[in-house]
């Protein structure tokens, strides 16, 4: 999904666009389950998208600097069933990543991207308190394959949530911080700073399901994923987003995150400085 495959959030929703809430006063909400969420029988199609649109960038070249613009977008579909507290099934349905990129005004032509994994099932257990992904078939991933393991274990299982949102009961109009690490949508390296502001702002129905709205804020900087082989580099984010999250599941519902992005990288012709808006969103469709 992924450019630089790092996140970003916005959407600022006013609480009156959520609708009336469902609940007032004092009562105090789960967020985070003590055990993990494994319901046996559910089912579930899991969407992750990102986009840019109207992205600018700069390489600066020892014959002078050249003007690019860049278009990416990217879509990916996971078929997940929960089978029992210890075990998920999941299958790729369908994964692409594109991008446009155009410098001095001359088109760039792209190569495909490749997807691993798709329509391969796979396992992801629990062991030790730990969730591991494989391929069902016990075959050996490659490089790029392990990578989306790694994302898999992430997209499917919830690890971040009690990070994310603590295990103590919280109330509509509660509001913590959260370390920018913690949150799986940013992908940067181990020097990230900054933070996520969260703030719970009300319970009310979403499609029939009792939910809590969430929204924050997002600020950070480090060096982007490859930085270090490249030869250096800094990345600055900041936005906000918004989340509903599923009380009856405790497991989030939609997140939609919209921000701003600027890169700077060394790239082996020159350094390369981007900067553009950047929208990532994760829906959770219950399919039974």
């Amino acid at each position: 999904m992924k450019l630089l495959k790092v996140l970003s959030l916005s959407l600022v929703v006013l609480s009156s666009a959520y609708g009336e809430p469902a609940t007032t006063g004092e009562k105090s909400y789960q967020l985070v389950s003590e055990k993990p969420e494994v319901m046996p029988g559910l089912k579930l199609t899991v969407t992750e998208s990102m986009t840019m649109e109207g992205g600018k960038f700069t390489m600066e070249m020892p014959e002078g600097p050249m003007e690019g613009a860049l278009d990416q977008e990217s879509l990916k579909v996971v078929s997940v069933a929960h089978e029992t507290a210890s075990k998920i099934k999941a299958t790729i349905t369908s994964s692409k990543a594109e991008q446009t990129m155009s410098m001095n005004g001359q088109a760039m032509p792209q190569p495909p991207q490749e997807m691993p994994l798709i329509d391969v099932p796979l396992a992801i257990t629990l062991t030790e308190g730990t969730w591991k992904a494989q391929r069902e078939d016990g075959e050996e991933a490659d490089m790029l394959a392990q990578v989306e393991l790694a994302n898999i274990e992430r997209l499917v299982s919830g690890v971040e949530d009690e990070n994310v949102y603590g295990t103590e009961p919280r109330k509509p109009g509660d509001t913590w911080t959260v370390d920018a690490r913690e949150m799986s949508m940013v992908d940067a390296s181990d020097d990230v700073e900054g933070s996520v502001k969260m703030k719970f702002d009300q319970v009310a129905e979403h499609e029939g399901i009792e939910c809590a709205f969430l929204t924050g804020e997002i600020t950070m900087n480090g060096s982007p994923p490859g930085a270090d082989e490249a030869g250096g580099g800094k990345i600055e984010l900041s936005g906000t987003f918004k989340i509903i999250r599923s009380l009856e599941h405790r497991m989030d519902l939609s997140r939609t995150m919209n921000g701003n992005m600027k890169i700077e990288m060394k790239t082996p012709i020159g350094m390369m400085k981007m900067a553009g808006p950047v929208v990532m969103k994760k829906t959770v469709e219950i399919v039974d």
